[in-house]
C-alpha cells in the first residue's frame, strides 16, 4: 500500500499507531478491573481479610505478570512503530492479531480468579504469551526484512541482539505452559510471583 502524498503516509501511519496504543491501554485496564475481592457481609474480622487476601494471591500475580508483559510489548512495539515509514497488507494483519491476542489477556485473569486449581489458568497464560511473542517476532521480522516498511532497518549485531529480545517472550511463554502443567498445585502461585519479579527486575535493568 502506497499512500498518495508523504503528508497521506503520515496521518495513516499516527492513526495506526494511536489504534493500536488504545488497545494496550484499554486491555491494561481491564486486566485492573478484573481484580476482585471475595464478597463478605458487613464487617470482615482480620483474620477473614487476611485469608480473603490470600485468596486473592493467584489472580493478583497473574495481573502483574500481565502489566509486565504487556507493558514490554507496548514498548517494545513503540520502538518498532517509531521508525515506521509505510505499512503493507500483512503489518495491518500481523497487528491486529497481536492485539487481539492482547485483549484476551484479562480474560485469562478471570480464568484465575475462578479455578480451583490454578496451575491450568497459568498453563494457559503462559501458551498465550508464547502465542503473543510469536506474533510480535513475526510482525517485527516482516518490518526489518520488506524494504521501505522502516526509515533505518537493523542490521549486523543490532539485528541479532534485538532478535534474541524478541525470542525471549515466546520461549518464556512455552516454558511457563510446561512449567505449570508439571508443578505441584500448591506450589502455583508462588511461582508466577517469582516470574514476575523476575520479568520486573530484568526490565528495569534494562530500562536504566
Amino acid at each position: 500500500m502506497t499512500p498518495a502524498t508523504p503528508e497521506h503516509a503520515v496521518k495513516a501511519v499516527d492513526r495506526f499507531v494511536f489504534f493500536s496504543d488504545a488497545v494496550f491501554a484499554f486491555a491494561l485496564t481491564l486486566q485492573a478491573i478484573t481484580l476482585k475481592l471475595p464478597s463478605h457481609d458487613g464487617k470482615v474480622p482480620d483474620a477473614d481479610l487476611t485469608r480473603a487476601l490470600y485468596d486473592t494471591l493467584p489472580a493478583f500475580a497473574c495481573y502483574a505478570l500481565s502489566f509486565v508483559v504487556v507493558g514490554v510489548q507496548w514498548a517494545r512495539h513503540h520502538r518498532m512503530f517509531e521508525k515506521l515509514r509505510d505499512y503493507d497488507t500483512p503489518v495491518i494483519a500481523l497487528n491486529f492479531v497481536l492485539l487481539f491476542v492482547i485483549s484476551l489477556f484479562p480474560l485469562v485473569i478471570q480464568l484465575v480468579t475462578s479455578a480451583e486449581d490454578v496451575r491450568v489458568p497459568y498453563a494457559i497464560y503462559g501458551g498465550l504469551a508464547g502465542v503473543l511473542g510469536v506474533v510480535a517476532l513475526a510482525l517485527w521480522w516482516h518490518l526489518q526484512r520488506t524494504p521501505g516498511l522502516l526509515y533505518e532497518a537493523l542490521t549486523g549485531v543490532a539485528f541479532r541482539r534485538e532478535l534474541i529480545r524478541q525470542l525471549s517472550l515466546p520461549v518464556a511463554g512455552f516454558g511457563m505452559l510446561v512449567a505449570f502443567l508439571a508443578l505441584p498445585r500448591e506450589q502455583g502461585p508462588y511461582a508466577l510471583v517469582a516470574l514476575a519479579i523476575v520479568l520486573a527486575v530484568s526490565r528495569a535493568r534494562r530500562w536504566q
